[in-house]
């Protein structure tokens, strides 16, 4: 829940800041981001502790949780916009610094916490207690900026930034979400189909190699973000250039790691991790090219949101679902072995991926011209 909720919050309007010409109407849009997660997390905290009041037992556990949803969602999002407003401004050590901070605070209170009172309740705490530590650092930075900004912000203004900006809402919104789903939905199909031993060797699989990707990939698809936007604005024929740079230096980091994990995966496996998990480095092989590309394609992710191509994006997203719901429909269908379906799950991925470099690229080459 809390996942989809960073999602969509602020209505993918903090996707929006790194896009205006003038500081002004970013600054009007961070204010949008702002005040929509705000309105959404305190909704979600008043029901939360209207049905604390009229529940009981359970009831009340699961309002306690909502809470914390609540909570987590309002500094997760005002971390989040102000992550993008940091990113505008080049303040790339800002937005390093701020990621350092919430992982080491929420491994230590959730270390002292587990001294003190082990329960589910200590880690939701820890996770809060990162959140607000990476909020506070983005505040130190840019308090004294938002505050004179939003005293002087126009209304007419800020809901004009609102509609230039209203396909964020609109389509990348929902498409979001489709992504989100797609990748929520694997971990569940796999052990539906499967079980829960050959979930769990996926799961390690997917932390081990997921990891690269998601650490390098998210850190370059920040740089890449912020000089596509600018690159936009000022030089369209040099943006396919970066792209360009960027999925080339990706794939030429990925491809010798990739290719010696494939071979020596499973001896790999049963040396770190201990002879119990040999068969999970069998289940590299057949996922290994998807990996090898959600590497390279991590970082450009966000081309087509950033060139304002959302429809385009939304129909990628949608028509990846649905395939990758027939896979696994055709999974059971035809009692596919798990190689067997992670092979036909990650060839369907792949192609995607493929497709995605393809439409950016194209976009991009439309941009150059215009």
């Amino acid at each position: 829940m809390l996942t989809f909720g960073l999602v969509g919050g602020a209505l993918r309007f903090e996707h929006a800041i790194l896009l205006p010409e003038d500081r002004r109407t970013a600054f009007d849009v961070a204010l949008i981001s702002f005040v929509l997660v705000s309105v959404v997390s305190m909704t979600l905290f008043v029901i939360a502790g209207v049905g604390y009041v009229q529940l009981t037992d359970r009831g009340q556990d699961m309002a306690v949780v909502l809470m914390y949803v609540a909570v987590a969602l309002l500094l997760g999002g005002w971390a989040q916009t102000l992550n993008f407003l940091a990113l505008r401004e080049k303040e790339f050590r800002l937005t390093a610094n701020a990621k350092i901070l919430r992982a080491v605070t929420l491994s230590i209170a959730g270390v002292t916490g587990g001294f003190i009172r082990p329960a589910g309740a200590t880690l939701m705490l820890a996770d809060i207690i990162g959140k607000l530590a990476a909020l506070i650092l983005f505040l130190k930075k840019f308090w004294r900026q938002l505050a004179a900004h939003a005293s002087g912000a126009a209304l007419s203004r800020v809901l004009a930034a609102a509609k230039t900006y209203r396909r964020y809402p609109m389509v990348s919104l929902p498409g979001s979400m489709i992504n989100t789903a797609t990748f929520s939905i694997t971990p569940v199909m796999v052990a539906a189909h499967f079980g829960l031993a050959v979930a769990g060797f996926y799961a390690l699989v997917d932390r081990v190699l997921g990891a690269p990707s998601s650490l390098l990939g998210t850190a370059v698809g920040q740089v890449y973000m912020t000089e596509l936007a600018d690159l936009k604005r000022s030089s369209p024929g040099r943006a396919r250039a970066l792209f360009i740079r960027i999925t080339v230096t990706q794939a030429k980091i990925a491809l010798l790691p990739i290719i010696l994990i494939a071979v020596i995966g499973p001896s790999l496996f049963a040396l770190v991790f201990g002879e119990a998990w040999r068969d999970s480095g069998e289940f590299i092989r057949p996922l290994a090219v998807l990996y090898f590309l959600s590497f390279v394609v991590t970082p450009i992710g966000a081309t087509l949101t950033v060139l304002e191509q959302q429809i385009r994006q939304f129909w990628w997203d949608t028509s990846r679902l649905i395939s990758i719901l027939a896979v696994w429909g055709a999974v059971g269908w035809f009692d596919l072995s798990p190689m067997t379906g992670l092979l036909v799950f990650a060839s369907t991925m792949s192609v995607y991926f493929v497709a995605y470099l393809i439409l950016c690229h194209s976009s991009l080459a439309r941009l150059a011209h215009t």
